[in-house]
């Protein structure tokens, strides 16, 4: 596993790492088969699973599966504490962030992830009139003063409001959402980000699974599916540019969840991709680009002109 530096926190970090956002969710009648990785059991392996291959940071938040996710991650991590990071995030659900409200939610990660440490708080998808409320700050200060929380974050909802943040110097890490389809964090946003020592996570690298592999132009996603959010632009040019990527990657002797990720990793600033997974060979999938490291100067821009139509970077 390629691993790098987690901006100036002085921790280094898989590069790519484990987005547990899909980690508890319950069986459904609707997708058949998962009676068999949606018990307690499955979703522990699966973070073992993570760390077998080399995976240290694990990111969740309270609101997945509201607060099953951080229990589990919690259960299995426990005995292996020292060894990882764990980012969680706060104020998604009650739209609260003031520092009573932040400080709260904080206490009630700490006991379901059994933990008396938070490596990374961030806040989840705040508005940019929300970070301008500067009490949000006081409760993180509260926290790190009590040795509760050891960074701060934000879960942004746009770069310009990660590049807001770090112009302020408010934050150890920014989340942004940053994949082939979306890359515009690498403007401003990454290059900033690296000149001042903030940490970068980037959510949704595989576009909210359009990039695992699994889909392409035969793919009909009916009104209302989860995967409709990762579209840019028209699902039909989009879907067959996927299906060109996939050819990319599988001539190259590869998955099509590799290339995106490896895309991603190449890009100065980042510090993790955080992926998510529904079954165990899907994270063994993923840490596998992060072992393959960053695609070449040649490939990468194979990529470009696949999805953007131009060589240019």
């Amino acid at each position: 596993m390629h691993c790098r530096p987690f901006g100036r926190t002085g921790a280094t970090v898989s590069c790519v790492s484990y987005g547990t956002n899909m980690l508890g969710r319950p069986a459904s009648a609707d997708r058949p088969g998962d009676e068999e990785c949606t018990t307690e059991a499955y979703y522990v392996r699966m973070v073992l699973a993570a760390l077998d291959e080399g995976v240290n940071l694990f990111d969740t938040a309270n609101v997945y599966q509201d607060g099953r996710s951080e229990e589990l991650l919690g259960k299995a991590l426990k005995d292996r504490r020292a060894d990882v990071i764990i980012g969680t995030k706060c104020g998604s659900q009650s739209r609260n962030f003031a520092a009573d409200a932040i400080v709260k939610e904080a206490e009630e990660s700490l006991r379901r992830l059994q933990t008396d440490r938070i490596d990374l708080l961030q806040l989840h998808n705040p508005s940019l009139e929300d970070l301008k409320e500067k009490d949000w700050q006081d409760g993180f200060d509260a926290l790190e003063r009590a040795g509760k929380v050891r960074w701060r974050g934000v879960s942004v909802r746009a770069p310009a409001d990660g590049i807001w943040l770090i112009e302020r110097d408010l934050v150890d890490a920014v989340q942004v959402n940053f994949n082939v389809f979306r890359a515009d964090a690498r403007d401003d946003l990454l290059p900033l980000a690296a000149e001042a020592g903030v940490a970068v996570l980037t959510k949704i690298p595989l576009a909210r699974g359009l990039l695992s592999g699994k889909y392409g132009s035969a793919s009909r996603f009916p009104e209302g599916d989860w995967h409709r959010h990762g579209f840019v632009g028209e699902p039909e040019e989009m879907l067959g540019k996927i299906d060109r990527l996939k050819d990319l990657a599988q001539a190259r002797g590869g998955s099509l969840a590799e290339l995106a990720l490896r895309w991603v990793v190449r890009h100065e600033g980042v510090s993790a991709a955080i992926p998510g997974a529904k079954r165990v060979e899907h994270v063994r999938d993923n840490a596998r680009a992060g072992a393959a490291g960053p695609l070449s100067e040649e490939l990468y821009r194979t990529v470009e002109e696949i999805v953007r139509g131009s060589a240019e970077a």
